[in-house]
C-alpha cells in the first residue's frame, strides 16, 4: 500500500495519508489500513480512526516511541494491496422521501434539469461509502452520488436543519443527527437515532461502512430501523 505521508499529532497520535483523491479507491485503502493496524492488537495503540483519505493512530507514548510506531505502521501496510480491507459493513438505512420531508427536492431537480423522481432514484440506487463521521457526533459523510447529481451547497445555509434530515451537496450525502445549522439540500428524513452516548458504541456509523438507503412511507417512521445486510 502506498503511503503519501505520515504526520505527527503532538505526542499521542500520527495521521497516515493514503490517497489525495476522495472516492471509492481511497475508501478501500482506508478500510484496509484501519483493519490492518487494529489487527496488530498492540498494547500501545489505543485507537485507530478513519476519514476520507487517511487513518489516525492514537497511542501511548510511554509504551512506544513515535518513530517506532511509524516504522511499525509502514511495515504493516507495505504488503497490503488497495482495497484488501474488504467491503466493510453494508447498512440498510430507512429514508422517507415524502415531499413534507424533502424541502429541497424541487429546487434540486430544477437545478440539475431532471425530475424529483430522478433525484430520489439516484439516491436510492447508490451504495454509499461512509467516508468520515464528524461535524456533529454521529453525522456520516457519504459518497458518492452518481455523475450528474452533484449540486453545490445552498447559497444561504439554514439556521435550523431538523434532526434526521437526509441531504445532498457536492456529490455527497449526509444525515443530520440533531437539529443544527446546515447548508446541504434536504431530500428526505431518516427517523433513527444516530448518536447515543449511553450506548457502548455511541455512533451508528463508522468510516469504512457502506450505506444503501431504503424508501419508507411516513406511516412507517416509528418502526423503521437500520439493519446490517449480511448476504
Amino acid at each position: 500500500m502506498n503511503i503519501l505521508s505520515i504526520t505527527s499529532l503532538a505526542d499521542s497520535a500520527i495521521t497516515v495519508v493514503l490517497d489525495n483523491v476522495i472516492g471509492a479507491a481511497a475508501a478501500g485503502s482506508v478500510r484496509a489500513a484501519k483493519a490492518a493496524v487494529e489487527a496488530l492488537d498492540h498494547s500501545a495503540i489505543d485507537e485507530v480512526t478513519a476519514s476520507y483519505v487517511s487513518i489516525t493512530v492514537y497511542y501511548d507514548a510511554m509504551l512506544l516511541s513515535q518513530s517506532d510506531l511509524i516504522d511499525l505502521v509502514r511495515e504493516t501496510l507495505a504488503p497490503i494491496t488497495i482495497g484488501a480491507g474488504g467491503a466493510g459493513r453494508l447498512l440498510s438505512v430507512p429514508c422517507c422521501y415524502d415531499p413534507i420531508y424533502g424541502a429541497d427536492q424541487i429546487d434540486i431537480a430544477e437545478t440539475l434539469g431532471c425530475s424529483v423522481d430522478d433525484v430520489i432514484d439516484a439516491h436510492l440506487n447508490t451504495t454509499f461509502d461512509v467516508y468520515a463521521v464528524g461535524f456533529l457526533p454521529g453525522l456520516p459523510f457519504l459518497g458518492d452520488m452518481p455523475a450528474g447529481f452533484s449540486i453545490p451547497r445552498r447559497a444561504t445555509p439554514r439556521v435550523k436543519v431538523p434532526a434526521g434530515a437526509v441531504a445532498i451537496a457536492n456529490g455527497q450525502s449526509v444525515i443530520y443527527p440533531w437539529e443544527s445549522p446546515g447548508g446541504w439540500h434536504i431530500i428526505g428524513h431518516c427517523p433513527v437515532t444516530l448518536f447515543d452516548p449511553t450506548r457502548t458504541d455511541p455512533a451508528v456509523f463508522c468510516a469504512g461502512d457502506r450505506v444503501k438507503f431504503v424508501s419508507i412511507s411516513a406511516e412507517n417512521l416509528a418502526s423503521a430501523h437500520i439493519q446490517e445486510v449480511t448476504s
